[in-house]
Parts: structure tokens; sequence; C-alpha cells
């Protein structure tokens, strides 16, 4: 996303972003509102704001742009606009962004935080993923070193496009396991965040099962699975999908 430093230090301002980061500090968190800003604190204004926050900034600290595409992405059921087009998310109505829709009433420091949460396990999933990628080509059996991550099922049935799909697939992963968990299952955030902590991946490698399956079934007209994982109306279509499978 490309902005500039003085754009994003005229948004860090807003008195919503600002309302935002002392909520997200009085629950433990530290947002991130300008660019690199944790990078260059100095050692006396780190230890001032993890004493503000009650523990360390590592694992602790919220970059805005990435805490609001995640909550657009979830929350707001937008993957589409979150990967694709994230400048909308900062931007006014005016200038066809979302920024006030983001930030309306329902926003709150906990569901960013949940946002944040549920990114950063699809995230480390997704890399794990990609460490494995990498080093297939010296493995006498890479396929059950990606069993390892994927499970037997995935790997069996789809091992052909994995390779495609996998790596592009972390904001759309997270927005359709949130949505299936939250939105039709009815299930408690925390139980979805507690089972990705805990390294069990099955709910993410389903998904992924599923998706492909769904897009061979349906999607007549060949695209790239990079294109396809950007797609709003293939998570609406999949969304609709997986609530028919829960009726």
């Amino acid at each position: 996303m490309r902005r500039t430093k003085e754009f994003w230090a005229r948004l860090s301002n807003d008195p919503r972003v600002v309302q935002l980061s002392a909520v997200l500090a009085s629950k433990g968190w530290y947002l991130e509102r300008r660019v690199d800003e944790v990078s260059t604190l100095t050692p006396g204004e780190r230890a001032a704001i993890e004493s503000r926050i009650g523990r360390s900034l590592d694992g602790s600290t919220i970059r805005l742009k990435d805490g609001l595409q995640a909550y657009t992405a979830t929350f707001l059921r937008q993957p589409e606009l979150a990967k694709k087009n994230p400048k909308k998310i900062f931007e006014g109505a005016q200038d066809g962004g979302i920024f006030d829709k983001v930030f309306a009433h329902d926003l709150t420091a906990e569901k960013v935080i949940s946002a944040h949460r549920l990114s950063a396990l699809v995230n480390e999933y997704v890399r794990q993923f990609m460490m494995r990628k990498r080093k297939k080509e010296k493995l006498a059996n890479w396929q059950a070193e990606y069993q390892t991550l994927l499970g037997e099922s995935l790997v069996k049935k789809h091992v052909a496009v994995v390779d495609q799909v996998v790596p592009q697939s972390a904001i759309f992963l997270s927005a359709i396991v949130f949505d299936e968990w939250v939105n039709i299952l009815k299930k408690p955030h925390d139980d979805l965040l507690a089972q990705l902590e805990g390294k069990d991946y099955t709910i993410l490698n389903t998904k992924i099962e599923q998706l492909i399956d769904f897009v061979k079934d349906r999607e007549k007209e060949a695209k790239s699975w990079p294109t396809l994982l950007k797609s709003q109306p293939l998570f609406d279509n999949f969304s609709s999908f997986l609530r028919g499978v829960a009726a």
C-alpha cells in the first residue's frame, strides 16, 4: 500500500484512531499508528509504552494498516477490498473509501484484537507452508512433509494446486473461516483462536479442500488462484455454500 509517512501521520491523529489506540492500550495492546514507529523508538520510549500497556511490545503490537485490513476482511466480510484495494479502507467516502464505515459505532478494540490475532495465526500457517515449499526440491518425499501441515486428505486430493492456493490464501482464508465459525456456526471466536494457537490447523485444511472442490465444480471460466482469492463474489458464493452445508 503506497502511502506517504505524512499521510499516516495525519491519519494517526484522527480522533477515532486516537481513541482506538487508548482503548487497545488499556487491554494490553499497542496500536502502531505511524509507519515504522516501533522500530524507531528509543529505549526510554519503548519502556514507557511497555509500562503503559503492561507487557512487552513484542507480540503485543498491532499495526494500524494490518489491524484494519484484518478487521475489514473478517467482521466486515470484505476480503476482496482488504486484499485487492486496501487503500480504500483508509479513504473517506468522498474518495470512494470506507473509512467512516470501518469506524462505525460497532467497531471495538476487542474486535480489532480478535481480527489481528486470527490474521497472525493464519499467516503463521501460510509461513509454515512456505518453509516446506522452499525446501521441497531437496526432500525425497516432499508430499509427506506437506502432509505434516496440510493433512493427508488435502495433499492427496489437491497436491497439484496447493502450491498455487496456500501462499495467496491468508486474507481469504481468515475471512471464510471467521465467517463460518462465528456467523454460520455461531461459535465463540475465542474457541477458534485457541484451536489455531494449539497448532491444530484442521479447520484451515478443511476449508482449503472444500474451496478447491467448490471452484472446480462451479468456476467455468479459467482464473488463476491469486485472482480467485481476491474475489468477493467467490467469497460470497462459498459462504452461501457453507451455510447450506451447515443447515
